[in-house]
This record gives structure tokens, C-alpha cells and sequence, in this order.
């Protein structure tokens, strides 16, 4: 009983405590609405909430939110791995400065004979590369 009687409830705590019941009684309501509009809404309200827990210090629905946050990111990566994975992919094998013309093989066979000639005779020689 001593360790109840250190805890304070003042009426942040109360209005922490209403907003959860108010977000678990609209996600059960979303079950059963017509979801279109409803998910503007839900999202629009969610953004207030989750700024008013902020805002106030509301410890348990914050903290709530940044669970729902973390456990929606999992899911939202879970359900999307694939487009995720393809993205990826994409995103590896994008080379920014490649050239449009690669270089034919006849021409890199010519600058390979010429680089061993002109290593064999012992001479410094400056070759540019041109892409185009």
C-alpha cells in the first residue's frame, strides 16, 4: 500500500487515459465504417492527437503512438518487400554517370596493344577516353 500512496493522478493523467480510450474505441469503429472517408478522418484526428500528446506530456499515449508508429513501419515493410526489394535493385544498378555509348571492344582490343607497346618500348604516353 505505501508504494500507491507516492503515485500522483492529476488531470493530465485523466485526459491521457480518455484520449487512449477514445483512439481504441475509433479503431474499433473503423472496423465497421465506410472506410474512404474514414481514413482521412482517422488520419487527420491521429496527426492531432498524437501533437496534443506531445504537446502535453501525455507519457502513455505518446509513447502508444510510437509503438503503433514502429509496429506499422514492420508491417508496411513486411507487405511491401517485394516493390521494396525491386526498388533496391533498381536503385543498385542505376549508374548516374554512365556513358549512353559504351566502347566497342575493337577500340579497347586497339588501346590494350597500344598500351603494351608503348610499355614495352619504355615511353610515357597519354591516351584520352572519350564516351561519345
Amino acid at each position: 500500500m505505501h508504494a500507491l500512496s507516492s503515485l500522483s493522478f492529476d488531470a493530465a493523467d485523466a485526459a491521457d487515459i480518455l484520449l487512449v480510450a477514445t483512439v481504441v474505441y475509433a479503431a474499433l469503429r473503423f472496423l465497421n465504417a465506410d472506410r474512404h472517408s474514414f481514413v482521412i478522418w482517422a488520419s487527420a484526428a491521429i496527426a492531432g492527437i498524437y501533437f496534443a500528446a506531445h504537446t502535453f506530456d501525455l507519457l502513455l499515449t505518446e509513447r502508444l503512438f510510437n509503438l503503433g508508429i514502429a509496429a506499422c513501419g514492420i508491417i508496411l515493410a513486411i507487405a511491401f518487400q517485394d516493390d521494396i526489394r525491386r526498388s533496391a535493385h533498381r536503385l543498385g544498378s542505376w549508374r548516374p554517370f554512365r556513358s549512353r555509348n559504351p566502347i566497342s571492344p575493337d577500340y579497347l582490343d586497339t588501346l590494350a596493344e597500344f598500351a603494351f607497346a608503348v610499355a614495352e618500348k619504355r615511353i610515357g604516353a597519354l591516351e584520352r577516353i572519350s564516351a561519345s
